[in-house]
């Protein structure tokens, strides 16, 4: 009799959802492949595609944000918050090899469950409330100094309509040969400008040169190393990943750039 009762608490959806906000993401997305029952409340649940990143919440003034930590264990050094009162956090910069930290490069079977087109993390949101657009600032060692390049991703002035997701960051990162991430030497991702005081005067800089303020929750600031080129790991993963994209027959999607600006020294 107890364990009927039990059985028919679950059974309403309400207290089912209430119980199932409770657990965290990983746990929920791995609910789903065990009861059809939890698929249903799971997938039916505004308040739960909430909680894991699939839909939207309402970007209010009080709201605060945050970023999608499952994403930021998959992906950590996108995600990296800078504190600048820790020492070791004072430059900012990543150097090189990027992509070698990603969970998916770990083991080839997790790679293989990663690259699949209907991956959950594909549609996750990076952050809520969503964000719509991404910056990109780049340095360029040049005959009579630095070249200074600034755009925004997507071209589309309204951004990315229902937020970014990180399958389009991921696939901006990796395709996008006017972007590319991964010949760079130096990479900072900046969130929300809390970043170390020289990541702000990079941020300040470019915004002094420009006329206007850096305004995007993310900004992707990368900085050739005057040693000239090489083959880093980095390109060596993109190639990989590219390849791998092309047998299994998927079409990444590429959004342009807007907000285009530049200053050269001479």
């Amino acid at each position: 009799m107890a364990f009927s009762s039990t059985h028919a608490v679950f059974e309403i959806p309400e207290i089912r959802e209430m119980i199932l906000l409770k657990v965290d993401m990983r746990t929920l997305l791995c609910m789903q492949r065990t009861c059809r029952s939890w698929l249903r409340t799971i997938k039916e649940s505004l308040a739960i595609q909430k909680a894991l990143f699939f839909t939207p919440i309402e970007n209010t003034p009080d709201q605060e944000k945050a970023q999608n930590l499952l994403l930021a264990e998959a992906f950590p050094p996108l995600f990296q918050v800078i504190n600048p009162l820790i020492p070791e956090d004072a430059f900012g910069y990543v150097y090189d090899n990027t992509f070698t930290t990603f969970d998916m490069l770990k083991d080839p079977s997790i790679g293989a469950a990663y690259l699949r087109p209907e991956a959950s993390w594909r549609r996750m949101l990076v952050q809520q409330p969503p964000v719509r657009d991404f910056a990109v600032i780049m340095n360029t060692t040049g005959g009579y100094g630095y070249n200074h390049e600034y755009f925004k991703v997507p071209e589309d002035p309204r951004g990315f309509t229902d937020g970014l997701r990180m399958g389009d960051f991921f696939e901006a990162l990796m395709f996008d040969d006017d972007l590319d991430y991964a010949i760079f030497r130096l990479k900072r991702v900046t969130w929300w400008k809390r970043t170390s005081q020289h990541g702000l005067s990079v941020l300040n800089q470019m915004g002094q040169l420009m006329g206007k303020t850096v305004d995007s929750d993310i900004v992707l600031t990368l900085r050739a190393h005057p040693g000239g080129s090489h083959d880093s790991e980095d390109q060596k993963i993109r190639d990989a990943i590219r390849a791998a994209y092309q047998v299994l027959g998927i079409q990444p999607r590429l959004f342009g750039k807007a907000d285009q600006w530049s200053h050269f020294p001479w």
